[in-house]
Formats: C-alpha cells, structure tokens, sequence
C-alpha cells in the first residue's frame, strides 16, 4: 500500500516539474514578442500596451487591473481595443491624499468630477469593468491571488506607493503573468524638487526585479514590464 502511495506521489511531483517547464516553454516566445513591442513603440505607450495585452490575450480571455485611472484615458483605450479583455479592475481612491504631495493629488470636489466623468467614458464597458474606488492597501484584497493576466501601475510613484504596489500587487498576478506601468523616467524630481516627492518608479522597480531575480524585464524610456 505504501509503495504504490509512495510511487503515486512520485508521478504527481513529475508531473508538477513537467508541467512548470511546459509553462516556462510555452511562455518562453512571449517576453521575446514583448521586448519587441518596447522597441516599436518608445513613445506612444498606448500603443505598446494595447499591442502587449492583444498578444498576451490573443487565444484566450484576460483579466486586467489598473493602478491608478485618473480620469481613465488608458483603461477606455484598452476597452475598446482589446476585445479578449474580459475583466478590468479599476483601482483608485478617487479622493484628497493628505499624505500624497504629487500633481494629480487635486481637491475632493474635483476628484468627485473626475470620478463621475471617467464612469461616463466607460459605460459602455460596464460590463467588463469593476471599480474599487480606494488606495491599493484599502482594496487590493478584493482582488484574488492569481487573478491577473496583468496589471499595470500607474497610480502612486513615491516611494512608498510604488513599494506597496508591486509587493501587495505580485501576489494577484498568475504565474507567466505581467507586471508593467508608468513614469519609469531616469529624472525622478521630473514634477520638480521643492513642491513634490520624487519619483521613484525606476529605482524601486529595479531593485524589486533584482531581489526576485526576474530575468523577462523589459522597459523604454517611460515604461516597464516584467513577467512573473
């Protein structure tokens, strides 16, 4: 009895090994596509990002969260040009951040308009979309672990913000899937030095890539992504 229990779990941690380096395989020709697309498009990020989930979303359905909507330009581009995107969450607080000394950090009332607006744009993806209307550490466990096809960080890049969304953030994403964002720019007082935090975008992600020995990193002049 012992012996077949024993050989049984034999075959299943085989199977286990095989299937992790049928994965790996099988992922091994996207991250060559996707360095690719960071060559094509340098500039025009909707485009590369719009090309990189049509790839990755090509043959099946894809889950998809955004990090920071604003007044939702990208998640309505995406929407409306990648047809396999089946469900996209939108993450943002949507409101004053007493703590948060970048640009975009604007009156309640004005975040109110914005809000209200960016609802209007997307309606007609209502169906698709799933707004969680708060910061990363309020609502990220709405999403489960392994959820994601990709998300894609463009909310808080100070240091602390870019730190708490890649490491709540990594765990959401599925094996094989994409972490990518925004502002991963050399010049992080590019907001200026006195009246904003830094930007601290490049420095964090590289670090993060580094201590998780990441090897499929790619990036241009403003973007990143890496696969998991």
């Amino acid at each position: 009895m012992w012996t077949r229990w024993i050989i049984a779990a034999i075959a299943v941690g085989c199977l286990a090994v095989g299937l992790s380096a049928f994965g790996q395989t099988a992922a091994a020709k996207e991250p060559v596509e996707i360095a690719d697309l960071f060559k094509t498009h340098p500039k025009n990020r909707f485009a590369l990002w719009i090309d990189l989930i049509n790839r990755i979303s090509k043959d099946r359905k894809v889950t998809i969260a955004e990090i920071g909507v604003w007044e939702g330009a990208f998640a309505v581009r995406v929407l409306k040009e990648c047809p396999n995107v089946e469900k996209y969450y939108l993450v943002d607080p949507w409101r004053h951040l007493a703590d948060w000394r970048k640009p975009g950090n604007v009156t309640n009332e004005k975040f109110d308009r914005i809000f209200e607006e960016t609802m209007k744009k997307l309606d007609f993806a209502k169906d698709r979309i799933e707004v969680l209307r708060g910061t990363t550490l309020e609502v990220v466990d709405q999403i489960r672990d392994g959820e994601l096809d990709l998300v894609y960080i463009d909310g808080d890049h100070t240091a602390r913000g870019i730190v708490i969304d890649l490491i709540k953030l990594y765990p959401k994403v599925k094996v094989n899937g994409v972490i990518g964002g925004d502002d991963y720019v050399n010049d992080i007082f590019h907001h200026g030095r006195k009246r904003y935090d830094p930007t601290m975008v490049k420095p964090v992600v590289n670090g993060f890539v580094a201590a998780h020995s990441i090897e499929s990193f790619f990036h241009n002049a403003s973007q990143f992504a890496f696969f998991k």
